[in-house]
């Protein structure tokens, strides 16, 4: 049986796990090459507009667009 929509307070998102996270790379000393840093922002963007696209807010960029 599905709940009424009233009844969720939730979403989860569940992704593969990877050997390596962003965070983990921009904190290691490895040095980044301008071209790794802009894949970076690609991609970081193409997921913004995304969800902007899907008219869904994210917790995260609503504090920092504030």
């Amino acid at each position: 049986m599905i709940p009424e929509s009233d009844d969720y307070n939730s979403i989860y998102a569940v992704y593969e796990l990877m050997e390596v996270d962003l965070d983990a790379i921009i904190k290691s000393d490895q040095v980044l090459k301008e071209a790794q840093i802009i894949y970076f922002m690609f991609q970081i963007l193409v997921g913004v507009k995304h969800i902007h696209d899907c008219n869904i807010i994210h917790r995260d960029l609503v504090n920092f667009l504030i």
